[in-house]
């Protein structure tokens, strides 16, 4: 099986105290990828956080149907 990986996010909650999603920060910039925003939440999810949610969502939606896998 042929994989490709063109692009990625993190979606983290500082309730890890951040690190996790640090180290996997660090980690995805050792590959060549695009990064799509990535969402942070601190605490229970708020509307604002869902609404991060829902962009990062459609922006990787666009880039499959742009790179013809969606």
């Amino acid at each position: 099986m042929d994989i490709s990986l063109n692009f990625t996010t993190v979606i983290g909650s500082y309730e890890w105290q951040g690190k996790a999603a640090a180290h996997i920060s660090g980690m995805i910039s050792n590959l060549k990828v695009e990064v799509i925003d990535p969402v942070m939440v601190k605490g229970k999810p708020k509307e604002e956080d869902f609404n991060k949610l829902d962009l990062m969502v459609e922006k990787t939606y666009k880039k499959h149907v742009t790179a013809g896998i969606a």
